[in-house]
């Protein structure tokens, strides 16, 4: 997609990435994804609040950071758990928090 450089070009791409995320919080299972690109930018917060709107309470809502470890974005063990009480305990990472909801990458 070729750069936005003017500003109603830009409040219009923002009203369309709104009016996507309503249609994907309205009928998830229709739609079933939509990939939004942004910097950060207070445009961005204004629009994941916009969306997370439109979405019923049970509905998660997960940030991944960029960069962040294997084990945090898919599980692991709980070495500490392991080593203190001598179990194995599974440890859920983000995506299965974001299981049925959102993940929004940023």
């Amino acid at each position: 997609m070729p750069a936005l450089e003017d500003t109603d070009d830009r409040l219009a791409a923002w009203h369309e990435a709104v009016l996507a995320g309503a249609l994907l919080a309205i009928n998830p299972s229709g739609l079933g994804v939509i990939l939004l690109k942004s910097g950060p930018s207070p445009q961005l917060e204004a629009g994941e609040a916009a969306y997370r709107s439109f979405l019923s309470d049970d509905a998660p809502f997960v940030r991944v950071p960029l960069g962040i470890d294997r084990e945090r974005l898919i599980g692991g063990y709980d070495l500490g758990t392991a080593l203190m009480h001598g179990e194995l305990k599974w440890q859920p990472g983000l995506l299965s928090r974001a299981h049925g909801g959102t993940l929004s990458v940023s």
